[in-house]
């Protein structure tokens, strides 16, 4: 949760100049809009190289915030196929600690060659 609205703003800000392609308050998902060819050959197209990045992503918009993944209380993840949910919890389990954040995990039709968004609440409180 993010406490004014200012710093909302500039967070996303940073997570649209992050290479974030949508931000709902917190978290962005891999966008190929300003990767170099090397970057589009390792994301596409598996799953793991999506789930990594996605995951990386979100990473450095919190931690541009001074917070972590361990800031992280919820996260919704949407698969283009369900049949990734195996591997999600493979990967996400090298990102997370227990306890893990509460996940809300969903096989929808995503836009183009996307497999995988994820939006992730966090919460850092004031120091």
């Amino acid at each position: 949760m993010i406490e004014t609205e200012k710093k909302k703003k500039e967070f996303l800000r940073k997570a649209a100049t992050t290479g974030a392609s949508t931000a709902t308050g917190a978290v962005g998902l891999t966008s190929l809009k300003n990767a170099s060819p090397r970057e589009i050959e390792e994301l596409t197209p598996t799953i793991p190289n999506h789930l990594n990045q996605t995951l990386t992503n979100i990473k450095g918009i919190l931690n541009a915030e001074g917070a972590t993944m361990n800031d992280i209380i919820k996260t919704t993840v949407i698969l283009s196929d369900i049949k990734f949910f195996s591997k999600l919890n493979e990967i996400y389990k090298t990102f997370f600690k227990e306890p893990y954040p509460a996940r809300t995990t969903i096989g929808a039709s995503l836009p183009g060659r996307v497999m995988i968004e994820i939006e992730a609440v966090a919460y850092k409180p004031k120091e």
